[in-house]
């Protein structure tokens, strides 16, 4: 008897078969790599967050303890990628720091969600209005609880550290209608702060542009 006995009733990896074909009709395949690096970054951002609404919605609509207990960690890791994307964009579209500052910086961070909520809080710290600080420490405090639950990005992609040790060892419930809430919220919180960082830089920038012009035009015939 072979140490692998294939059942002929399911499917097994075929001989020479092909993992990425783009061949089809077009509702059967997806397309990745076009647009460019700002619009691709929005395609991963909101692919992790869509992908985890959709999760969320079918985990609950099965009514399946073992399918809610599978699916909480793709759910979580895909949350926590979402809001790591939105940290990192914040500090890399809208920071006066140059590339090679921007490249340290990222390093330093990397997947520290404490680290990466500071500098891009520090970005929004300079135009907010008093009102808007308040809003800050509510999306603070919803970002030192998921710091708090995954500190490295590792909780939720391994069920063991490098070391072989089990990383979860206490058993938590975990509301998945209130966590898709929350996470709704946050989206919701980038997106506009967003949009306002975006005017703010458009206006400088055109602001700087007009002060160029008008130093390049000036003559001292004119006084």
């Amino acid at each position: 008897m072979g140490l692998i006995t294939l059942d002929v009733n399911i499917s097994w990896p075929q001989k020479d078969a092909k993992l990425f074909i783009s061949d089809g009709p077009p509702e059967d395949f997806s397309r990745i790599g076009w647009g460019d690096t700002s619009h691709q970054y929005v395609l991963y951002t909101n692919g992790y967050k869509t992908a985890a609404d959709e999760l969320v919605q079918h985990a609950l609509a099965s009514k399946n303890v073992e399918r809610l207990d599978t699916l909480i960690f793709p759910i979580l890791f895909l949350y926590r990628q979402f809001i790591e994307l939105e940290l990192k964009w914040i500090f890399l579209i809208y920071s006066d720091a140059d590339r090679s500052v921007k490249k340290s910086v990222i390093g330093d961070v990397s997947h520290n969600l404490i680290k990466l909520w500071q500098k891009a809080k520090s970005i929004l710290l300079e135009d907010a209005m008093p009102e808007e600080r308040q809003n800050l420490d509510t999306v603070e405090d919803y970002i030192e609880q998921f710091h708090k639950l995954d500190q490295s990005s590792f909780s939720f992609r391994y069920p063991i550290t490098k070391n072989l040790d089990q990383i979860l060892n206490d058993e938590q419930r975990i509301n998945l209608p209130n966590l898709r809430q929350r996470m709704d919220e946050l989206y919701n919180f980038f997106n506009d702060v967003d949009g306002k960082l975006s005017s703010i830089k458009d206006y400088k920038q055109d602001m700087e542009q007009y002060f160029f012009e008008a130093s390049d035009s000036f003559s001292w015939s004119d006084m």
